[in-house]
């Protein structure tokens, strides 16, 4: 389903060219600079990074609940930033505005099913040329599971539901807030459309670095969550997008 729906939008991306430009976009006036950013930024490490060494000795569930502290404080942050910096406040200016929620869920359907093949087809050549190198000593290996799914798969009942909340829920809100909502939003201040949603993009894959291998199919992920923000102004389809590609991968891993 997803490849019929990815090449019947790139058909028609053919044919009617116009959207994908992001020419005539949703306005989003705002004060933020990069100064802005890289303070947002160093908080949410400096709060995140103190949580997680509260918690490396205590249990899965304590470090979760770090995690989700963690969580909430990087959304309270950002909003706090937003409310000061758009001109039309965090509804109407950052994009948090729900009353076009049910056009909003349908493109961040259509969306999911369209990039998963891309997300997964990248995802296994990455992986494939990894183990080739891993295989012929060129590189030691790098691979790494990421620590929720990994908690995921060993952890209590309690243990999987508070990380599937972090996952699912939690982490879709707090990274498009931050990623699109202020940084897209800032460089767009400077940038073109599209330049800015490739190094939004960017940023937002390298800061995954812990899994190595995930880096480059998240970054077509980013692509897809960033042109959805340009299209529409609102994060309510990239926070729907990402919360439901994150389930798909919870889903595949504790399938597998």
């Amino acid at each position: 389903m997803g490849l019929v729906l990815l090449i019947v939008w790139t058909i028609r991306r053919y044919m009617s060219p116009q959207p994908l430009r992001l020419e005539h976009i949703p306005g989003r006036p705002n004060t933020l600079t990069p100064l802005h950013v890289l303070a947002v930024f160093l908080a949410i490490y400096l709060i995140q990074g103190l949580m997680a060494f509260e918690a490396a000795k205590a249990s899965d569930v304590m470090q979760l609940l770090a995690i989700l502290v963690g969580q909430a404080l990087t959304m309270v942050i950002v909003l706090l930033v937003a409310l000061r910096t758009f001109r039309h406040g965090i509804y109407n200016g950052m994009g948090l505005n729900v009353r076009h929620w049910l056009a909003d869920s349908g493109r961040a359907i259509i969306a999911l099913l369209a990039v998963l093949p891309v997300v997964m087809g990248l995802l296994l050549s990455v992986n494939l040329v990894l183990a080739f190198m891993i295989d012929r000593h060129w590189i030691p290996d790098i691979r790494h599971v990421n620590d929720m799914l990994s908690i995921l798969n060993d952890g209590s009942p309690i243990v999987r539901i508070l990380a599937a909340i972090a996952a699912v829920v939690m982490a879709p809100l707090a990274e498009e807030l931050f990623f699109r909502g202020m940084v897209q939003s800032m460089l767009r201040n400077y940038l073109p459309a599209w330049p800015t949603v490739i190094i939004a993009s960017s940023f937002f894959a390298i800061l995954h670095i812990s899994s190595p291998q995930d880096v480059i199919p998240l970054l077509a992920l980013g692509l897809v969550l960033g042109y959805n923000y340009e299209r529409t102004g609102r994060l309510v389809a990239p926070i729907l997008i990402h919360a439901m590609f994150n389930a798909v991968m919870i889903y595949t891993f504790l399938m597998s």
